[in-house]
């Protein structure tokens, strides 16, 4: 099987590219993915992997789950702001929503508001009298 990854922020910093594919034996699940490309990478990449999200086909995966067969897509996810080790399954699924919507995750995207709740509104600082 073939696995098209893409890696995001931090992640795609620590593995040097946004993209790659990576061909696994049928019957492979993520952990044996996230083997591979620890194998790969290196330590500093196994570092950044450990505290990502990995979706597969737009949904958080964990490492028991076996990859579909065929052409799958993977995307790794750093931490976001206020991020721990290990992602909630809610901001992962929010993450996919955008990602599915064709946004990524770099410097200067625009990202759906509706994914990221309330938006402050810039307050004009001659309105506060400063």
């Amino acid at each position: 099987m073939t696995v098209n990854l893409r890696y995001f922020a931090a992640v795609a910093e620590a593995a040097g590219v946004t993209e790659e594919s990576v061909s696994l034996p049928a019957g492979a699940t993520v952990g044996d993915l996230r083997a591979a490309l620890i194998a790969a990478r290196g330590a500093g990449f196994a570092r950044q992997l450990a505290v990502s999200a990995l979706l597969i086909g737009g949904a958080h995966a964990d490492d028991a789950a076996p990859l579909p067969s065929g052409a799958v897509r993977a995307d790794v996810l750093p931490p976001f702001a206020g991020g721990g080790a290990e992602p909630s399954a809610r901001r992962a699924d929010r993450v996919s929503q955008t990602v599915r919507r064709g946004r990524s995750c770099r410097a200067g995207a625009q990202v759906d508001p509706a994914l990221l709740g309330e938006v402050p509104r810039r307050v004009d600082p001659a309105a506060r009298g400063l």
